[in-house]
């Protein structure tokens, strides 16, 4: 595991091997997990859906910047059908953006001396 936490090792394998982190694929066979790394909106809401194991209401909700094929197209959609997640506007998802938590815990350290 790449970058991965001493003591967090046996619990990220088990997330793995449950399919609840996915990793990243390095190309050549092996999956990579970054928990050093922030995490977006679409890696967050993903992981949500798959921890709850939450299934899309009827009423789904489509983004223009979260296209069918997209890793992240199904979990994106059943959380903003279940009301758990919403654009940063009607149309926009902003699948890329690193969460808000982290950002504002990223502020609070750079303001805080």
């Amino acid at each position: 595991m790449n970058g991965f936490l001493p003591w967090a090792e046996e619990t990220l394998y088990d997330l793995v091997d449950t399919d609840i982190v996915k990793g990243y694929d390095d190309g050549e066979g092996m999956v990579t997990v970054r928990p050093n790394a922030p995490i977006t909106r679409a890696e967050l809401t993903s992981l949500l859906v798959r921890v709850l194991d939450l299934k899309a209401a009827e009423n789904t909700k489509t983004f223009t910047d979260v296209p069918k094929g997209k890793w992240f197209y199904n979990d994106v959609n059943t959380a903003a059908s279940l009301g758990i997640v919403s654009g940063i506007n009607a149309t926009q998802f902003a699948p890329n953006f690193i969460t808000l938590i982290l950002r504002h815990r990223t502020l609070k350290k750079k303001w805080s001396h």
